[in-house]
């Protein structure tokens, strides 16, 4: 199980900025959490729905789909985080466990926000963020040695 691929979907400019991820890309929503993920392998069938997930996510607000960012879930592990799979949301969605939610009136120096910030930096350490080449087709683009195809 900790070498399973577990995948976050990234959208710019909220999640990744100026050439590198932001620490909002692997921080759970104050007063949540848990950070929405998906089991690589256990993801939607055909790839083309897995973009338009993708896209939906990714697509709101100000914000538009980039990518996404690769990671083990012996990454998460390691830093003290849940996995809790929960397929009846979509197939592979995987939920990453945060140990508390950051209140939404927490001040950014507030003790469980800067754990929350150190925990992501050390996610995105080890992650692999991904480009979309094509973020605007409706057919999957990414063809990279750490997302393999096959599924289970």
């Amino acid at each position: 199980m900790e070498d399973e691929l577990i995948v976050r979907i990234l959208k710019t400019p909220h999640f990744y900025k100026k050439g590198s991820l932001t620490s909002a890309a692997f921080r759970p929503q104050r007063g949540h959490a848990k950070l929405s993920t998906i089991r690589w392998l256990d993801r939607e069938d055909p790839d083309a729905k897995v973009k338009a997930r993708c896209a939906s996510i990714g697509n709101t607000g100000s914000n538009l789909y980039w990518g996404v960012a690769a990671l083990t879930a012996g990454d998460y592990l390691s830093e003290s985080l849940g996995l809790e799979y929960t397929p009846e949301e979509y197939p592979g969605h995987t939920n990453v466990v945060f140990p508390a939610a950051v209140p939404h009136e927490e001040p950014l120096e507030g003790e469980l926000f800067v754990r929350q910030s150190e925990i992501a930096a050390a996610l995105i350490e080890k992650a692999k963020a991904i480009v979309d080449p094509s973020p605007g087709s409706p057919e999957w683009t990414i063809y990279d040695s750490a997302l393999p195809l096959e599924r289970r």
